[in-house]
């Protein structure tokens, strides 16, 4: 890897000279308007024009096969280049790779699959559904785009996990067309209206639905020369909120039968999955009255959680799929934590793993390498234009002695 020296200037040019005796001619422009810095780069017939900068481990990864060097943009505090001195200040360093490196970095995000899982590759959808029934989509390549410059980015956090509470998701859209913001735009305190928002993740050729559920807040507001708009969406929060159960059911009633009687009394909760109930149903009639998610508890001693529209009802080491999910050593960040009675794992992107699934640690970490059930989950994924951006999953991992597919 060999380091540019760059300067604090708006406009500078720079001839490197590649390990084949051919010469890369580089074209760095500062705009402050919009405070970014874009590039240009001319080698032999190939010309890329007007490219915003972004940290990458290799900037020029989708031209990685007719390219024979890249460019490695870091920035010391994992953020963009935003300032005129970045690169004089050494808070960014732009540094030309080696054909042996971009080979490298091409190897490092191929997945077990085969198909490369690069940051050029990452994809999203999301889907927006108002009460007028208007379906709102934005993907990538975005089509909604109000102008050229500056391009579309997208920052979103999806946290799920097993418990009660609500799993949640943060979607942050920049420079989204006047007519798309003014369609997304819902108070905080309108609890009655459903906005069904879904969230895809993924790789090209294969999204995966990282978030379902209903929009709670949406804004738009204008910083600097950008839009930016903010959604904020909880998965289950209308069931919740606006649920309520109140039935009397005859003696003999299978608890099966009696969370399907209290479903029915969860509005936009799909499904249920049940595991093994162990409570037996009484031969005289019950009464239950309250929150839903609070009589299933009373009734079938496990605490129920919701998942993209769907409620759970399983025991600790139930699984509603059988599919079991392998991390390698190449797809974690860092060495698997032990943290109590759960294990943690940061990993790069992995949109198909869901709650609930069963996950196969084989790291250098060996001794908590295993196959775990997956309780937490949490995706960091950051999208600027078509130039990529940074995406990682964490993971939170219950291990047992043995896991029971369920019905369902």
């Amino acid at each position: 890897m060999q380091p540019l020296t760059l300067l604090a200037t708006l406009k500078q040019r720079l001839q490197v000279l590649l390990e084949d005796g051919n010469t890369v001619t580089l074209t760095l422009r500062y705009l402050s308007g919009i405070r970014q810095w874009s590039i240009d780069i001319e080698y032999k017939d190939f010309v890329l024009h007007g490219e915003r900068l972004c940290n990458a481990y290799n900037f020029l990864q989708q031209y990685s096969l007719i390219l024979p060097f890249g460019l490695n943009v870091t920035v010391s505090d994992g953020r963009e280049p935003l300032l005129l001195n970045d690169f004089e200040s050494g808070r960014v360093q732009l540094s030309l790779l080696s054909a042996t490196e971009v080979q490298t970095i091409r190897t490092y995000y191929t997945n077990f699959t085969g198909k490369q899982m690069s940051k050029w590759d990452r994809v999203y959808s999301i889907i927006i559904t108002p009460p007028s029934k208007t379906v709102i989509t934005i993907e990538s390549p975005s089509k909604v785009l109000a102008t050229p410059e500056p391009p579309l980015s997208v920052k979103f956090t999806v946290k799920r996990n097993t418990l009660s509470s609500a799993n949640k998701a943060t979607v942050t859209l920049s420079n989204l067309g006047e007519s798309i913001r003014n369609q997304i735009v819902k108070d905080r305190h309108t609890f009655s209206n459903y906005w069904k928002i879904i969230i895809k993740g993924g790789y090209k050729g294969n999204l995966s639905t990282l978030f379902l559920g209903n929009i709670t807040e949406s804004y738009s507001v204008k910083e600097n020369t950008e839009w930016v708009t903010t959604i904020e969406a909880f998965d289950g929060i209308y069931a919740i909120k606006n649920g309520y159960t109140s039935l009397t059911v005859p003696g003999n009633t299978s608890i099966e039968n009696l969370v399907q009687l209290v479903l029915r009394d969860m509005p936009y909760i799909s499904r249920v999955v049940i595991g093994e109930i162990e409570t037996k149903p009484t031969e005289r009639s019950v009464s239950y009255e309250g929150p839903p998610l609070e009589v299933i508890e009373e009734a079938t001693g496990i605490e129920p959680y919701i998942d993209n529209g769907v409620l759970y009802v399983l025991n600790k080491d139930e699984i509603p799929v059988e599919e079991i999910h392998i991390l390698e050593s190449e797809d974690l960040i860092e060495t698997p934590k032990k943290r109590e009675t759960l294990i943690t794992v940061n990993a790069i992107f992995q949109p198909q793993i869901q709650v609930g699934d069963k996950c196969k640690i084989t790291s250098k970490e060996s001794r908590l390498n295993g196959i775990y059930k997956v309780i937490g989950i949490s995706h960091d994924v950051d999208i600027l234009g078509e130039s990529g951006g940074k995406a990682t999953t964490a993971l939170e991992l219950s291990s047992s002695t043995g896991f029971t597919k369920v019905k369902g």
